[in-house]
């Protein structure tokens, strides 16, 4: 039997933004690269506050500096979101 290496990253971060998102599963139909967050379903409290916290507290720990307010927007598309957000 084969080792399963786990979810990505991306998978993990598709999972718990899905939790904020009403309006799609975004397990069942995950986020292109080009869609932006408000396209998605992401409202911006929910993205300032407890994704931006989920976030520093899964994938921020040091050395890479804690994500703050206004670093995410609305407006970014998945693709500069993934980046943000794993970098």
């Amino acid at each position: 039997m084969a080792d399963s290496a786990g979810p990505t990253d991306e998978e993990v971060l598709v999972v718990g933004v899905a939790l904020f998102v009403h309006a799609r599963d975004l397990r069942e139909h995950p986020p292109g690269p080009d869609e932006t967050l408000a396209r998605i379903g992401v409202g911006a409290n929910s993205l300032d506050f407890a994704i931006r916290d989920w976030i520093n507290d899964r994938f921020r720990a040091p050395p890479k500096r804690k994500l703050v307010s206004g670093d995410l927007e609305l407006a970014m598309t998945w693709a500069e979101f993934v980046l943000k957000a794993l970098g």
